[in-house]
């Protein structure tokens, strides 16, 4: 795993416990919740590499 995949996925996992914290700590869940904080993570990730590209210029993928 290079650098950027273990910043993505620390920035999932403290996704993930902040969203787990703010439901209230519920057990049994930890799989929704990460799979919760990823999409947002993810999501997040796409609006900073739009943000990032020049204008008129599309994404790579």
């Amino acid at each position: 795993m290079d650098e950027t995949e273990q910043d993505l996925q620390q920035r999932i996992e403290v996704r993930a416990y902040q969203l787990w914290v703010e439901a209230g700590m519920p057990e049994g869940q930890a799989e929704d919740f990460w799979h919760l904080a990823r999409a947002q993570v993810g999501s997040e990730a796409q609006d900073d590499e739009d943000t990032l590209r020049p204008e008129g210029q599309e994404a790579l993928h």
